[in-house]
């Protein structure tokens, strides 16, 4: 098992622990009086993803039912039809890719982005090819196909981003290089 894998193992070790920790603890101190009824929650996902992890765990592990909520999560099938959800009052909350809710209030149907789940864009590259060397900057990509989600996901807008910027450093160099050439000559 590489050091990468067992870091991520330990990570998810060590949260799931203390999720359950905190489960144990709060389920002691809790008061045992009458509760009004829980209110009703759907949230909205593309699918289950691993990214998603906190939720799935706070809802098994009860820490919604000890908050008075009875929450349910939905498939949607796609972040723009998460965001549909909450917008239509279909959901209450949406978890997936906060673009959409930026592109929407461009198009005068605003949101708030209440919490963040995922800190980090996750990406990763996936190819059968053995001759390709590990990807360790934007340069690595050249002269090779890559796909993304479409535009406007935060992969798009992001990948576009390094080639933009690449691309701009490579102009930049080719001026310098254009120049001396000339003084040189």
């Amino acid at each position: 098992m590489s050091t990468k894998w067992r870091r991520l193992f330990l990570v998810i070790a060590f949260v799931v622990l203390i999720a359950f920790g905190i489960r144990i603890f709060f389920k002691r101190h809790s008061r045992t009086d009458d509760r009004p009824t829980a209110k009703r929650i759907v949230i909205a996902q593309v699918g289950d993803f691993f990214l998603y992890a906190p939720v799935y765990v706070a809802l098994d592990a009860g820490f919604f039912k000890e908050q008075g909520l009875d929450v349910s999560i939905v498939a949607t099938g796609g972040d723009d039809k998460s965001w549909a959800a909450v917008i239509t009052n279909s959901a209450q909350f949406g978890v997936g890719d906060p673009t959409f809710v930026v592109a929407s209030s461009e198009r005068g149907q605003p949101g708030p982005v209440v919490a963040s789940i995922v800190n980090g864009v996750p990406f990763w590259g996936v190819t059968w090819r053995t001759d390709l060397k590990t990807v360790s900057s934007g340069a690595d990509l050249r002269n090779l196909r890559v796909a993304t989600f479409p535009a406007p996901s935060t992969a798009y807008v992001l990948y576009r981003r390094m080639q933009q910027r690449m691309y701009r450093g490579l102009r930049l160099l080719k001026q310098r290089m254009d120049r001396l050439a000339t003084v040189v000559l």
